[in-house]
């Protein structure tokens, strides 16, 4: 195959993947300001845009340890895209007590569940603010 062959073939698949993303967004996403939990990272970034291209009002949403990767990063690439951006820094210890405190009511026996309701709470926590 030519490069030429090639080029057509890697942009005609694009085009498709960009469509069936596009329709997917337009088909399950009802309300009109949406919120992006956003790290910065290639994926949170492409669906914002999406998002934002599409005419959906965005707020970014980051949670992290103060001055952390995560923060730091998603601040850099916010400006850039100039999205309106809520950012919730969280103490250790404050993330621990929240923690302990989730487990007592939701009693899970693998970590990683515990950790994923202690994330929900705080998402919840950010969204009210």
């Amino acid at each position: 195959m030519n490069n030429n062959k090639l080029c057509n073939l890697v942009s005609k698949t694009v085009n498709q993947l960009l469509g069936e993303i596009q329709h997917v967004i337009k088909t399950s996403i009802l309300d009109n300001s949406v919120g992006v939990a956003f790290s910065g990272g290639v994926d949170s970034t492409l669906i914002a845009k999406l998002l934002h291209d599409a005419g959906y009002d965005i707020h970014l949403l980051t949670i992290g340890f103060h001055d952390s990767h995560d923060i730091n990063f998603a601040k850099e690439v916010n400006e850039i895209l100039k999205f309106k951006h809520n950012i919730l820094e969280i103490e250790p210890k404050s993330f621990q007590e929240t923690s302990e405190k989730i487990h007592d009511i939701i009693t899970v026996s693998y970590t990683h569940l515990r950790a994923h309701e202690t994330l929900r709470y705080l998402v919840c926590r950010l969204l009210l603010e």
